[in-house]
């Protein structure tokens, strides 16, 4: 990823965390934060809106093929958003609108799309199918994981108990999932 400062694109901060490269912008007026991930990687050429919920300001609002490599971005461009830049309409700079504000919600990014846990509460969860481990995610508890399953499930008709979600397919079919937290 390139600046471009004649089109308001300015490369910030780049940098490593959680295993990925991360990159933070200034686009125009706001920050943007960036993550590579690498062919093979659980999430690569996944659709962003297919990755259920992941807390990062704004939500994730790009993703896409940069440079041969698949890339998830974020922005602080929502309403309410001013952050320390030099502004175009002199603007009151938000205090936590700060270049490290956009370094941290990067490495968040970062860590979540490693399922790595985020905040002192989150812990690791196996994702099993017949007794097999068929992904992870990170979670503050059970409940929390069988919710963040059931959005990246989104768009099937699913029932859940207390560690289980059962997805309902076509025909009568369905697939059971558990949820099991990692020592």
């Amino acid at each position: 990823m390139e600046s471009n400062i004649e089109q308001g694109v300015e490369m910030l901060e780049e940098f490593d965390h959680a295993g990925l490269h991360c990159y933070v912008f200034r686009v125009n007026d706001h920050y943007c934060g960036y993550v590579e991930v690498p062919r093979g990687h659980e999430f690569d050429r996944v659709d962003y809106d297919d990755l259920g919920y992941i807390d990062v300001h704004g939500g994730i609002t790009f993703g896409q093929e940069s440079d041969g490599v698949w890339t998830f971005g974020w922005d602080a461009a929502h309403g309410g958003d001013v952050c320390d830049l030099p502004q175009r309409y002199n603007k009151i700079a938000s205090p936590n609108r700060s270049l490290d504000w956009a370094i941290e919600e990067t490495k968040k990014l970062a860590n979540q799309l490693n399922n790595l846990p985020v905040n002192d509460n989150d812990k690791v969860f196996n994702v099993l199918w017949d007794d097999n481990v068929v992904g992870t995610m990170v979670a503050c508890g059970v409940r929390d994981a069988i919710l963040k399953l059931e959005l990246r499930l989104h768009g099937n008709d699913t029932s859940t108990t207390e560690n289980e979600i059962r997805v309902h397919l076509p025909y009568g079919v369905f697939v059971d999932y558990r949820i099991e937290e990692v020592d």
